[in-house]
């Protein structure tokens, strides 16, 4: 399964914002591996969506292709 996200745009975000992948596996109980495949599209684990979406994390970054 590969997920449509806007990959650089999510990690900008993500350092804008001052998180870490290593922070949000240690908030969502999964590892900082499956934290990267999440953002990344390779993995879909709703823990990471729904934590980056409760900090404030467009929806569309996470949803949409940059196609």
């Amino acid at each position: 399964m590969n997920i449509k996200r806007r990959v650089n745009k999510v990690k900008a975000w993500m350092v804008e914002n001052g998180i870490t992948q290593n922070q949000v596996a240690e908030v969502t109980g999964v590892s900082p591996s499956y934290v990267s495949h999440t953002v990344s599209g390779r993995r879909d684990s709703r823990e990471v969506l729904f934590y980056l979406e409760a900090r404030g994390c467009n929806t569309c970054l996470l949803y949409t292709s940059d196609a």
